[in-house]
């Protein structure tokens, strides 16, 4: 079991794709309490980016309702914003 989360480990961090290894390693390490982040897809992230501008031109319009909605629906998948005043930034909790 060592060698085989070690290995898988090693693939992850090189950000090769190991498939069930991979994917073996991934859910031991969470059983144990490691987390490794979550990898999303190019497309997923532009959604994301999509509704945060979007949130951002309702905010400049002072339409806060919504503006609220689209963070509290990010949140419950998971997205966390934080503004700033240089803009939103956000990241997979």
């Amino acid at each position: 079991i060592f060698d085989l989360v070690r290995e898988g480990y090693e693939m992850l961090q090189k950000k090769k794709r190991a498939g069930p290894i991979s994917y073996a390693v991934k859910s031991l390490l969470a059983i144990l309490g490691f987390d490794l982040g979550v990898e999303l897809s190019g497309r997923e992230r532009a959604m994301i980016e999509t509704l945060i501008d979007m949130r951002s031109r309702l905010r400049k319009e002072r339409r806060f309702d919504l503006a609220d909605e689209i963070r509290t629906r990010l949140k419950d998948l998971g997205v966390i914003i934080e503004d700033r005043k240089e803009g939103s930034v956000w990241r997979v909790s």
